[in-house]
C-alpha cells in the first residue's frame, strides 16, 4: 500500500502538501518522487567507505573535480596534459606529485593540433618517466582536430552530448577525464550567467557520482585575477589551480607559477613555480614571507599597508617589502593589491554604517 508523504507512521518522510510524491511502506523505499533516494544518519553512520586513492599523489584524489585555469598561451595545457599522463601511465617528476597505479584516462581537446599532441606526449613521457606500454593503453584522446571538416564535435552544453560522454566513461571504465578547454567544448550565449553553466555544473557532479574525477581547462578573464564566466562553477570544484605569469623566465619552454586558490579536504600547498626544460620540469618554491603576505591581502581585512603589517606582526617597510617581492615571484600584482585594500575599505565602511558608526578616514 502506498501513503502520500508526510502522513505514514514511522517513516522517513518529507512534508509534501500536494501529494504529488510517495513512499512505499510496504518496501520501506525511501524516495523523493521515483528516483531520488533518501537515507537516514542511522544508515549513513552504518556505511563503510572504501579510502579514496590518489589519482596523483598529493594533488587529486578519485571522485575530485580540478580546475586549471591561465591567460592564453602560458602552460595550462602542459600542466593537464601532465597530470593526464601521470595518472594513465604512473611517473614522477611534477614536483613531488607521483603516481604508480595507472588508471583509464579520456582527454577530449578542443583545439590542439594532433601533431602538437603527438609531440606533448612524447616529451612528457620522458621529463615524467611514465610507463610507456601502460600510457599507451590507458590514455584515450578525442580531438576535435582528428575529426572530418563536416563532424559536430563534443558542446557540453547540449544534454545529449553530456550523457553520452558520462555513458562512454561508464562503459570504458574511465576514471579521470580531462576537459581542455571549457572555452571550446562548451557553447552558451552569455558564459557570465550563472544559469549558463546549469548543464556543466549537473555534468561533472554526475561524473563525481560515477566515481570519475575531472580537470577542466579554462581561461582566466581579462583582469587576470579570476577564470573567466560565472563564480557558480567554483563551488562544484574540490581543487582550484592558477597559472600566472613568472616575474622572469629563464627557459624557452612552459614556465609558470602555480597558486592553490581553492582546496578542500587537506592542508593547502604553498605556491610553487614550474618550467619545463628539456626532457624535465623543474619546480623552484615560493617565498614563504611574500606568499602568506598575498593570502592575507586576499582575505579582505586590511585596508592598508599598516594595517597589513599589523596583521602580519612585522613593521610597515617590511609588510611592504613582502608584497614588492610577491609581485616580483609573480604571486599578485600593483593593481591587485590596490583594489584588495579598496575592497577592505568598502567592506568595512558599509558594516560601520550598519552599525551606525561614521566611517573614518582610510
Amino acid at each position: 500500500m502506498k501513503k502520500p508523504l508526510g502522513v505514514v507512521p514511522g517513516a522517513f518522510v518529507i512534508s509534501d502538501p500536494q501529494n504529488k510524491h510517495y513512499v512505499d511502506t510496504k518496501n520501506e523505499k525511501k524516495t523523493i518522487g521515483k528516483d531520488v533516494d533518501l537515507i537516514t544518519a542511522k544508515d549513513l553512520l552504518g556505511r563503510r567507505f572504501s579510502p579514496r586513492q590518489w589519482m596523483v599523489e598529493g594533488l587529486v584524489k578519485q571522485r575530485q573535480l580540478a580546475l586549471v585555469y591561465a591567460g592564453s598561451g602560458l602552460g595550462k595545457s602542459w600542466l593537464s596534459w601532465s597530470i593526464a599522463c601521470m595518472v594513465a601511465g604512473t611517473g614522477k617528476g611534477l614536483k613531488d606529485y607521483t603516481n604508480e597505479t595507472p588508471r583509464k584516462v579520456l582527454v577530449i581537446d578542443g583545439e590542439m593540433d594532433l601533431e602538437d599532441a603527438q609531440e606533448r606526449i612524447g616529451v612528457l613521457s620522458e621529463a615524467l618517466g611514465c610507463d610507456k606500454e601502460q600510457l599507451g593503453k590507458n590514455l584515450v584522446i578525442v580531438s576535435r582536430q582528428a575529426q572530418k571538416p563536416e563532424t559536430d564535435f563534443i558542446d557540453l552544453d547540449s544534454k545529449d552530448w553530456r550523457r553520452s560522454t558520462l555513458e562512454y566513461c561508464q562503459r570504458a571504465g574511465i576514471e579521470f577525464l580531462v576537459l581542455d578547454n571549457l572555452s571550446t567544448l562548451l557553447k552558451v550565449e552569455d558564459e557570465n550567467s550563472a544559469s549558463a553553466m546549469d548543464g556543466l555544473t549537473d555534468f561533472l557532479l554526475a561524473l563525481k557520482r560515477a566515481g570519475v574525477s575531472a580537470l577542466v581547462v579554462h581561461h582566466a578573464n581579462k583582469a587576470d585575477n579570476s577564470y573567466r564566466g560565472s563564480q557558480k562553477i567554483s563551488v562544484t570544484f574540490d581543487l582550484i589551480l592558477k597559472l600566472s605569469k613568472p616575474a622572469t623566465k629563464l627557459t624557452e619552454g612552459a614556465c609558470f607559477e602555480v597558486t592553490f586558490e581553492k582546496v578542500r579536504g587537506r592542508i593547502q600547498d604553498l605556491p610553487f613555480r614550474l618550467s619545463l626544460e628539456g626532457d624535465r620540469w623543474v619546480h623552484e618554491e615560493g617565498d614563504k614571507h611574500a606568499e602568506l603576505a598575498v593570502a592575507a591581502l586576499r582575505s579582505g581585512r586590511y585596508t592598508s599597508y599598516q594595517s597589513l603589517a599589523d596583521g602580519l606582526q612585522c613593521s610597515k617597510s617590511t609588510a611592504h617589502g613582502r608584497m614588492q617581492k610577491a609581485v616580483q615571484l609573480g604571486l599578485t600584482t600593483p593593481e591587485e593589491i590596490e583594489a584588495c585594500f579598496r575592497r577592505a575599505k568598502t567592506s568595512l565602511s558599509e558594516i560601520l554604517m550598519l552599525d551606525g558608526e561614521v566611517s573614518p578616514e582610510f
